[in-house]
């Protein structure tokens, strides 16, 4: 392309050429730049109104929703709403940003859906939320009720499922350490006697000799009563073998609750697991 400013060259050129014929070219030259550059003046203003009118913006917003950009599509067609309100062209667009939001809300929906049905709740929480904040406006959204209370039935058995399983690590965990499992065990009161029996089951991997069960009994705050402890039925107790105990000691009618351990005669307490019921 010749800039204007070169049109001065043919000028000077002229100036100090006498040969008629090739004054006349050179005028010819000039002429046709002259031409060219009104007319590229001419088509830049064109175009800039082109692209300044409502159909390029809405063909733009097409394109660019036909190539995945959702955002720069609204874009566009915000824009020509905002500058071209009575243009035809405006219709035809809020009929596009309409289709556009209808799309992605509804997509935002399979994918909540899609989530619920194979366990990826915070995909589809992220999924629903954004449907609720930005496309409420849309069909999609009519959903948003069921799917939402669909999520939170499956969050709670979610949690509940998480909670069960920290239970079970925490009670293996537990029953690693200990050497004894109690089974079960219970107290009562008969004939003016505290009466606490039970069953307990050797889990250690080797005999347990002198094994006493402890039992002590409280009153309603809390405060001790008395304490008692007897020789399990089994002595020794093998590995894998369960026994069963009794633990008497005389009633007090402030006898509320009682607490249960296990011991070795004359020695140490012996790590218990206690399965939660």
């Amino acid at each position: 392309m010749i800039k204007r400013g070169f049109l001065w060259i043919p000028v000077i050129v002229m100036a100090a050429c006498s040969d008629p014929e090739l004054e006349a070219r050179l005028t010819v030259l000039t002429d046709s730049l002259a031409r060219a550059t009104a007319e590229r003046d001419s088509l830049s203003a064109l175009l800039r109104r082109l692209e300044e009118s409502p159909d390029h913006y809405l063909v733009r917003a097409r394109a660019a929703r036909v190539d995945g950009s959702i955002d720069g599509a609204l874009k566009l067609v915000d824009q020509l709403i905002v500058r071209f309100p009575d243009a035809p062209e405006a219709r035809a667009a809020r009929q596009l940003r309409a289709e556009i939001r209808a799309h992605v809300a509804d997509s935002l929906r399979a994918v909540a859906e899609q989530g619920l049905e194979k366990g990826n709740l915070q995909a589809a929480r992220r999924a629903l939320e954004q449907l609720k904040a930005d496309w409420s406006d849309t069909p999609a959204a009519r959903r948003l009720p069921s799917l939402m209370a669909r999520l939170e039935r499956a969050e709670r058995v979610a949690e509940q499922q998480r909670e069960a399983e920290r239970k079970r690590a925490e009670e293996a965990r537990a029953r690693a350490g200990s050497q004894l499992e109690l089974l079960d065990w219970r107290w009562s009161r008969s004939y003016g006697y505290a009466i606490a029996e039970g069953r307990v089951k050797n889990i250690s991997g080797q005999r347990l000799e002198n094994v006493v069960a402890e039992v002590t009994w409280y009153d309603r705050s809390g405060g001790f009563i008395t304490a008692d402890e007897a020789l399990i039925s089994l002595n020794p107790i093998l590995p894998g073998q369960a026994s069963t105990f009794k633990v008497i000691a005389v009633w007090n009618p402030a006898m509320n609750s009682a607490s249960i351990s296990f011991k070795k005669l004359f020695g140490s307490s012996i790590p218990t697991y206690r399965p939660s019921r």
